[in-house]
């Protein structure tokens, strides 16, 4: 199973515990965690899983992930605008885009969160 957590850029501490539930919830079910990397859930998001050595890969289109990423042995950032990914599969479809790049992990993900205050236009 793949599920995609993701959300408001600005989050309340309320929001940022229910991201972190989530992640935890996911590891114990034995899921991959997918991922943006903007801050907010996103970055609560990294940051649980990182705490709890989750599986979770960050996506985003720069070489580098805006918020940080994860730093555990079962996770990595993926580069979506590059034409060769850290894999060393051929990309025929780079993103350039952050739509784009959510594009693609709506259709990657088995399940998808959305965490949102209702206001936050990321």
């Amino acid at each position: 199973m793949i599920v995609w957590i993701c959300g408001s850029r600005e989050a309340s501490d309320k929001m940022i515990l229910v991201a972190r539930n989530y992640v935890y919830k996911a590891n114990e079910n034995g899921w991959r965690i997918i991922v943006g990397d903007a801050p907010g859930i996103d970055e609560a998001v990294c940051q649980e899983a990182e705490r709890i050595n989750a599986a979770c890969n960050v996506y985003g289109v720069t070489p580098q992930p805006r918020n940080g990423g994860v730093n555990n042995l079962r996770s990595c950032y993926i580069n979506l605008s590059a034409t060769t990914l850290r894999s060393g599969i051929k990309n025929d479809n780079p993103c350039s885009t952050y739509q784009e790049r959510d594009e693609f992990l709506a259709k990657f993900c088995s399940n998808a969160v959305f965490i949102w205050n209702g206001d936050s236009p990321g």
